[in-house]
């Protein structure tokens, strides 16, 4: 009875008097020369519209230092963006491009893509970084850096670097600065020192040398204004050790 019965459906269907139930979505049903339809996917696609972004200026480090070894260099931009993204980026060496690096970046705000690298030179140099976006509509610039070699100093308390960073780009607001300092020591020694920037000194501050010997420290980020060359210096207030100093250059771009 029941292959009786399979027999009379299957006759129903060849013969149009019945039709098959229709397929599950989600699911490819067969076309007449017995292959797969495609499948419908339901849904609105994502906004695919790059966002803007803009660099509106760029650092890069001027070394002052000893150049016993290897010594850190860095380039930093900063970004402004229409919406909120995320933004692929590397810094390009010279022409030899650093890892790929992702940060999210925000609208209307300040954002700052960076890296460093190393520079082994035993002399004084210099070259050009670029900092290039790999994604959206791709922004980039590329700037010149350098390294200059001190003398080391027999004390036994020294300042082995002193790095300001050059500006290169938008001066529509005065620019935004930073610089970098190092010390060497035996290890446990309390250095207390302050910067001095454009003749206004900064509050003392005391920290210990760690295990490597070498302390590193960063100067407060200040606004120059007038928007030219400065200077700045840094020095040791609780041992003998000589103060040092360097420019930094503003350079306005449009």
């Amino acid at each position: 009875m029941m292959r009786k019965t399979a027999t009379l459906l299957s006759a129903l269907l060849l013969g149009g008097l019945l039709t098959a139930p229709p397929a599950r979505a989600g699911t490819a049903t067969a076309s007449p020369e017995g292959t797969p339809r495609p499948q419908t996917v339901s849904g609105t696609p994502g906004d695919a519209t790059p966002a803007n972004l803009t660099i509106r200026y760029m650092l890069t480090k001027l070394f002052r230092g000893s150049c016993d070894g290897s010594f850190p260099l860095t380039a930093e931009a900063m970004i402004t963006s229409d919406r909120d993204t995320d933004v692929d980026y590397r810094v390009v060496v010279d022409g030899k491009p650093g890892p790929t690096r992702t940060q999210r970046v925000r609208a209307g705000v300040r954002n700052y893509l960076s890296d460093f690298w190393y520079n082994t030179s035993p002399g004084p140099g210099s070259g050009r970084v670029r900092i290039e976006v790999l994604n959206h509509n791709k922004p980039s610039k590329e700037e010149p850096y350098s390294w200059k070699c001190l003398l080391p100093s027999p004390n036994p308390v020294r300042i082995s670097e002193i790095s300001p960073m050059a500006y290169y780009g938008d001066c529509a607001e005065a620019p935004y600065m930073t610089a970098y300092g190092a010390f060497e020591a035996r290890p446990g020694v309390e250095i207390t020192y302050r910067w001095t920037i454009d003749g206004v000194q900064t509050a003392a501050n005391t920290l210990v040398v760690p295990p490597s010997g070498v302390l590193e420290v960063q100067a407060g980020h200040w606004w120059r204004e007038p928007k030219q060359l400065g200077i700045i210096g840094l020095e040791v207030l609780n041992h003998q050790v000589n103060k040092l100093w360097a420019d930094y250059p503003v350079t306005c771009q449009s």
